[in-house]
Order: structure tokens, then sequence, then C-alpha cells
């Protein structure tokens, strides 16, 4: 189904715009993938404030070549779809890379961080990093936990002469 040049310029104008918004961008090959499947799994992204969409690369390569991100669509191999990321940058590799895993059919591609190119590896390290509420955690944990020996240690301290009047409280009475 051929479309319009009208809804040709407002796919592109709306990548563009998504673009610009975007901390990350991946390309995924969703070549086997159910309807049904695609659908969930977009609503499942758009929750997390991820927009997932199918590109032709012909519309792809244009938006590019007008912002001037100089990117070879030509070798992504399959059907694109993109997954934009607004707020958390880790968190959409590691929702792509979830659901590749259980599916087997979503292929991560590359993507784009910070304006630069990240090849498939590169993604799928990023996917196995924790996420940022993970790191938060550990480091509250690391900074918690010589205080938390020291207060440990005084009250051992505290506790010690406790005992020690009352074993020579015990000592007077008997």
């Amino acid at each position: 189904m051929a479309i319009t040049r009208q809804k040709k310029e407002e796919v592109v104008a709306d990548l563009k715009e998504k673009l610009s918004k975007a901390k990350i961008l991946l390309f995924t090959d969703y070549r086997g993938l159910k309807v049904k499947d695609m659908n969930a799994f977009r609503k499942d992204l758009q929750r997390e404030g991820v927009d997932f969409h199918v590109v032709k690369k012909t519309l792809l390569k244009r938006v590019f070549d007008e912002i001037k991100l100089p990117l070879e669509v030509d070798s992504l191999e399959g059907q694109i779809a993109l997954a934009f990321g607004y707020e958390d940058e880790m968190k959409v590799p590691g929702l792509l890379y979830k659901f590749s895993k259980e599916s087997g059919k979503l292929k991560i591609l590359s993507g784009v961080l910070e304006g630069k190119e990240i090849s498939k590896d590169e993604v799928i390290t990023l996917a196995k990093l924790p996420s940022r509420e993970e790191l938060l955690g550990k480091f509250v944990f690391l900074v918690a936990s010589p205080i938390t020996n020291f207060v440990n240690v005084l009250q051992g301290n505290m506790r010690n002469l406790v005992l020690v009047l009352k074993g020579i409280e015990a000592e007077k009475r008997g």
C-alpha cells in the first residue's frame, strides 16, 4: 500500500520531532513477530515512557539526511522498528533485550546514544547493566554500611560496660 506524499512528510516531521527529544534511539528487526505480540510489547513500552514505531527505511534515510545524522540506514537488515527513549536511556536497552530473549523474534540491530552510533554489542552491554534504581540502592548500602558498623561497635562497647558494671554490682552484693 503506497502512502501519499503528505503522509510521508507527516511521518518525517514526526520522526524528526521524536529524534530531537530522544536520549536514546534503538534499531530493531521485528521480522517474524506476531502482530498481537508486537502490540502488547508496544503497550508495555508506552507504560515505561518508550515509543516504538515501525518505519520504512526510505523515510528513515530521509530523516537522517535532513538532520545530518551520518548513519547508514541501508546497512540495517530486516524490517525496521525504532525505540525512542526519552527519560532513562539505560532502561530502553534492557526492555528490548528482555523482550528479544522472551520472543526469540525481535533482533536488536544498533542504536544512537547521545548523537553517536552504538553497535548491537554495545546495546546488549547497556542492557545487562544494573538499572539506575539498583545502582542507587547499592550506593546507599555502601555509604550506610560503614556508619552502621560504627554504630554497632559503639553499642558493643556500651553493652560490655553495662555487663562489667552489673558484674561489679553482683560481687558487692554477694
